[in-house]
């Protein structure tokens, strides 16, 4: 038998991890750009672990529990195939985030080694996923290559759905963040 509160405190704790700036939602492939600050709360009331109210603790509800600063800042999340790094978990402080991974089809867009940064607590370059429904004639625009934070060459074709960031280097220190990889879909 499967503990479902251990795999749904599992889920929230990877938005946990990719929360920006004061809990901002990145947005990445058809998920929106927003704030994830209601997931984070119900995450901190499920779970019972006030490490998810850290991102959104400033605007936090009176007699809320007290949140917990999380045990890391940057890291690599390996199982899907995103960089994560931040300076603090301040509303001003960097954030960047990014994706590295595998095409896994259907809702996925063309992005590759494509990218959220934020500072001060403004997203500098954001990957807008997609707005609207699915039926408008623009959809296949929102998946393409040029709607997104990345490298393309004008006229070819990418191999997306072929490829994955290679040679992936990620490392992070209290004073400084690394992440390096390439592609081969051109």
């Amino acid at each position: 038998r499967r503990d479902w509160r251990e795999m749904s405190s599992r889920a929230h704790r990877w938005f946990l991890q990719m929360a920006g700036p004061g809990g901002a939602q990145p947005g990445i492939n058809d998920g929106g750009f927003g704030s994830m600050a209601k997931l984070l709360r119900s995450g901190a009331r499920f779970t019972e672990d006030p490490t998810f109210l850290w991102p959104v603790r400033h605007d936090l509800e009176a007699g809320a529990p007290e949140p917990r600063e999380p045990e890391f800042k940057s890291l690599l999340l390996e199982p899907s195939e995103f960089a994560v790094m931040r300076n603090g978990w301040e509303p001003d402080d960097g954030f960047l985030l990014m994706n590295y991974g595998h095409w896994p089809g259907g809702h996925s867009h063309m992005g590759l080694l494509d990218f959220n940064l934020y500072w001060h607590g403004v997203p500098l370059a954001a990957e807008l996923s997609r707005f609207g429904a699915y039926d408008v004639p623009w959809d296949m625009n929102f998946r393409s290559e040029q709607a997104h934070n990345h490298i393309v060459v004008e006229g070819a074709t990418s191999a997306r759905p072929e490829v994955r960031g290679e040679d992936v280097r990620f490392g992070t220190t209290s004073r400084c963040d690394f992440f390096s990889a390439r592609h081969r879909a051109y």
